[in-house]
């Protein structure tokens, strides 16, 4: 496996110059490395690929999700080596980190240098403010060096998180639109097939993220410099797991032929933000949502099985260079404030990192999971105990619910720091459905969380 060198920042007459010099290398490594080991997943995946489950009524649904979260340099632990499957995963140092009480701590030193002990803040993407200056500004002015990278938040278009892809999906000439279906949330769903004798082109056009992305950062790079966003945060972007509009906009029947036309697309996207933003600047969160409808049993699928609904996240996890921060969002959904299914408890979740740390090769930054506002019981957060992720990756906990505050988010975190020591606050999704008014007191209320959280450690 060739080696990734990180890029080493240089004297530059300017940042677009630097910008370049850092891109052309690293771009080359990254689609060298990337395009290998999707050759390698998806040759795994196509032997795990249960057949095609056909849904009557083609009704797949629409959560809402996003968000990420600030890193730093990371030397990476243990070697990789091949699995009897090819697929090349990384031997984890045995650690007693990794028992009760688990401090993950450590990994928001490598993400934001701390000068004091701090519980870190992960903005879950969606911020439904007037655009993408008024949230840098905003979020930078209220959570300061408790949150380690800021995203655009999402305004405009891309507010109900996939929602938007359906512009993309009628642009798409190997597609056409079928039906339309009442979808979860109450939304209604387009649903696409494969066109009958289609001869052309089979690619999506572009998907808009690396468009949006690049403008936002041009903002986000301007503001840093004139010193209203602090030295060494990151700017974040989420994306979601291609297996959403998937799940979501295609039906069952066309899903296995037209899946991998939008993972390229995806693909695509990401390199386009890679060769734009300079590496240490950057923060990638994936948004996995459907994964878990799909295991909890909530929706039928063309792809159930655990080991292959993992394995598409593992290989988007291959395409982030190590000098790029990057997390996953687990999320239930969030449409009209309610989960698709309330978790019974964080035990899906606690399998489904545990495999993707064992499975991908470079560090995962953090992880973000909801809890959902009744859950201050211990048998909720137990399973976090046999969490086996690096002492390097931070968990966030969605623990800041607005009906019940500070108070209930400290009974919620009471309970969790039984099992796990050093997490981060977070609210359970992205905030893009909410009230732009309620915004700033839901920022400000998330940091009294954290520092009365703080206090507990006093």
């Amino acid at each position: 496996m060739q080696e990734i060198c990180r890029p080493q920042r240089k004297g530059r007459n300017s940042a677009a110059e630097a910008r370049r010099d850092i891109a052309r290398p690293i771009r080359s490594a990254i689609r060298f490395r990337a395009s290998n080991l999707r050759e390698i997943t998806e040759s795994a995946l196509m032997k795990d690929r249960s057949p095609t489950i056909r849904n009557p009524d083609g009704a797949y649904p629409i959560c809402r999700c996003s968000g990420s979260r600030r890193p730093s340099l990371s030397s990476g632990r243990g070697f990789p080596f091949r699995s009897d499957e090819g697929v090349v995963v990384r031997q984890r140092r045995a650690s007693s980190d990794h028992a009760e009480n688990f401090d993950n701590a450590r990994a928001h030193e490598r993400m934001k240098p701390m000068t004091v002990k701090s519980t870190p803040i992960l903005l879950v993407g969606s911020v439904p403010l007037r655009d993408e200056a008024e949230v840098f500004a905003e979020v930078a002015g209220i959570l300061g060096e408790r949150v380690a990278a800021i995203p655009d938040g999402e305004t405009g278009a891309r507010t109900n998180w996939i929602n938007w892809q359906k512009s993309v999906m009628d642009q798409a000439p190997m597609i056409e639109r079928r039906q339309h279906v009442d979808g979860y949330g109450a939304v209604q769903v387009d649903l696409y097939s494969e066109k009958k004798d289609h001869a052309g082109e089979r690619a999506f056009p572009p998907l808009g993220y690396a468009r949006a992305a690049l403008a936002s950062y041009a903002t986000f790079r301007a503001m840093k410099e004139e010193g209203r966003i602090a030295p060494g945060t990151r700017f974040q972007v989420a994306l979601p797991t291609p297996f959403a509009p998937m799940m979501s906009f295609i039906e069952p029947g066309s899903f296995h032929r037209v899946e991998p036309l939008y993972v390229a697309a995806m693909h695509r996207e990401l390199d386009e933000i890679l060769s734009a933003i300079p590496h240490e600047e950057l923060a990638v969160q994936w948004d996995a949502a459907l994964e878990f409808a799909v295991l909890e049993g909530v929706f039928p699928a063309p792809v159930t099985d655990f080991r292959s609904l993992v394995g598409r996240m593992v290989e988007l996890g291959s395409w982030v260079p190590d000098a790029v921060a990057m997390g996953f969002h687990l999320c239930y959904g969030d449409a009209n404030h309610k989960h698709f299914k309330d978790p019974d408890s964080t035990s899906l979740m606690v399998q489904v990192m545990n495999d993707l740390a064992r499975r991908i090769v470079r560090t995962i930054d953090w992880f973000h999971l909801p809890v959902p506002i009744a859950r201050d019981d211990d048998a909720y957060f137990k399973p976090l105990s046999v969490l086996k992720t690096s002492p390097d990756t931070q968990i966030y906990l969605g623990l800041a619910h607005v009906r019940d505050g500070r108070e209930g988010a400290l009974r919620r975190a009471t309970s969790a720091r039984k099992f796990i020591k050093g997490f981060g606050i977070a609210t359970e999704c992205g905030l893009g459905r909410r009230p732009s008014e309620t915004i700033v007191p839901l920022l400000r209320m998330q940091v009294e969380i954290a520092e009365a959280i703080d206090g507990l450690d006093a």
